[in-house]
């Protein structure tokens, strides 16, 4: 009906059977993918991490591209778990359950078995970073508010609400890109004090941490633009803003793109038609995402909020189907046993699509095999450690200290040759360096001596396939 929204069979608040079948099976999935894993899978976790260690600084809790929520839960899950990497590793499953149960709960068990079965959530739920948990945290505010405003008692719609307002804060604190979330919760909640209130209250840590280390709250994403122009400049200059139409282009390529993409976008459209709120709040979150994309750069990570609420559009498409039946007398009583039908071969094709896709999801890397073992390793030794990479790290008491960039504490790194590191690290007061072969024949070719067997002016102290951990002194 025109105006009003197409819940599944159910309901929200009845679904809670085939939300713990959804949650269960992806947990499960993501757990055995995850255990295929030696160490750190996604390179920006390592700095992650090393910012949970230092949290007891002030300072720390500030950063202009990254906000404290992970690092924060990194290390309450380190506490708990004695292990900041395997806490990362369960934050990505507890993240991939919660999106499975609310998208089952509210869409159904089919769109939620078909973006498992997409290998998005699989993909993202096994490298350890923020993208899946800001993600799962939108996608539940969004459909929360939805809730808010179809709720016929006031009081259910004030706490869904106050909830769909503090997830939505909850979710800029993970990550900045959430920040259309509120704006969309906030438009369509019911009762919007409640729900600027639980913004608040979601929001209140980053705003607390900036007072106390007297920084600006806002975030600074000049160095994202930095690297997708290739110099520094203003998100409101006329050379950027010429560059958005293309920008838009690639990142909605990257979200839409290909025949599942095609059928959400499809999906969506229907649920637009028919007036459904959920789909409605799907759209703007795509919509949104993608547009502040075009400023900077997009790459399959980036867009997965935006490619998630396109996922999710296919959902619409049985009830959609039903809706045209149930307007001809004739095919009226196809129109249940459509949507039903449609539902459920949406919730195979996912399943059969998930088991194809999660032994490649558990393959680790050959980089992440030897990084992990060289950061076993360079736990045992003294630091500060800096490196050529940014994958090097040390794994210690739970902790993952990572290595001071070679660039940042020798800006002409390249021609660097063996003497002139020494001096460099004598300065800077750094105790050890850590080369791989393949950045250093590249980026800083006057140190390739450092990798033989009789480093010159160093001492070896770690060796582990490419990697070579070294320190000044006599071999």
């Amino acid at each position: 009906m025109p105006g009003r929204p197409l819940p599944p069979a159910g309901g929200w608040w009845s679904g809670w059977g085939r939300a713990a079948v959804a949650a269960l099976a992806t947990a499960g999935l993501l757990g055995w993918c995850t255990s295929g894993r030696p160490g750190i899978s996604f390179v920006d976790f390592v700095g992650f991490a090393d910012r949970a260690r230092q949290l007891g600084d002030p300072l720390a809790w500030m950063h202009p591209l990254y906000p404290v929520g992970y690092p924060a839960l990194l290390a309450a899950g380190r506490a708990i778990l004695g292990d900041v990497v395997l806490a990362g590793e369960v934050l990505g499953v507890l993240s991939g359950a919660l999106l499975a149960g609310v998208v089952a709960r509210s869409l159904g068990l089919g769109a939620a078995l078909w973006i498992l079965g997409s290998g998005t959530v699989l993909a993202s739920g096994v490298l350890e970073g923020t993208d899946l948990p800001a993600t799962a945290l939108s996608v539940t505010a969004l459909l929360l508010a939805a809730r808010a405003r179809e709720a016929p008692d006031p009081a259910v719609a004030w706490r869904c609400s106050l909830l769909a307002g503090g997830v939505a804060g909850a979710a800029c604190l993970v990550r900045y890109t959430a920040l259309p979330v509120p704006l969309l919760v906030l438009l369509a909640a019911p009762r919007r004090w409640a729900a600027l209130a639980g913004v608040g209250v979601g929001i209140a840590p980053h705003v607390v941490g900036a007072w106390i280390a007297g920084a600006s709250p806002l975030p600074d994403q000049r160095g994202n633009l930095a690297i997708a122009v290739g110099h520094h400049a203003s998100p409101w200059a006329l050379d950027t803003l010429r560059r958005w139409p293309g920008g838009f282009a690639r990142a909605l390529g990257l979200a839409a793109g290909g025949p599942a993409g095609i059928l959400g976008v499809a999906g969506l459209a229907v649920g637009l038609i028919t007036r459904d709120r959920r789909a409605a709040l799907l759209a703007g979150l795509a919509v949104l995402h993608l547009a502040g994309l075009g400023l900077l750069f997009s790459n399959p990570r980036l867009v997965l909020p935006a490619h998630v609420a396109v996922l999710l559009g296919v959902a619409f498409l049985p009830a959609g189907l039903a809706a045209l039946l149930a307007l001809a007398p004739a095919t009226a009583r196809l129109a249940q046993p459509t949507a039903r039908g449609g539902a459920v071969l949406l919730g195979i094709a996912g399943v059969i699509l998930a088991v194809r896709a999660a032994p490649e999801a558990r393959a680790p890397t050959p980089e992440a095999v030897a990084v992990a073992a060289i950061a076993r390793e360079a736990g045992r030794l003294e630091g500060p450690f800096v490196s050529n990479s940014p994958w090097f790290h040390a794994r210690r008491d739970g902790w993952v200290e990572a290595a001071a960039s070679l660039r940042s504490i020798a800006p002409d790194a390249r021609g660097l040759g063996p003497a002139d590191l020494a001096v460099v690290m004598e300065r800077t007061g750094m105790r050890c360096v850590a080369l791989e072969a393949g950045r250093t024949a590249r980026d800083q070719p006057g140190l390739v001596p450092l990798h033989g067997r009789q480093p010159p002016g160093f001492r070896r102290v770690l060796r582990a396939r490419s990697w070579v951990v070294l320190e000044p002194g006599v071999p």
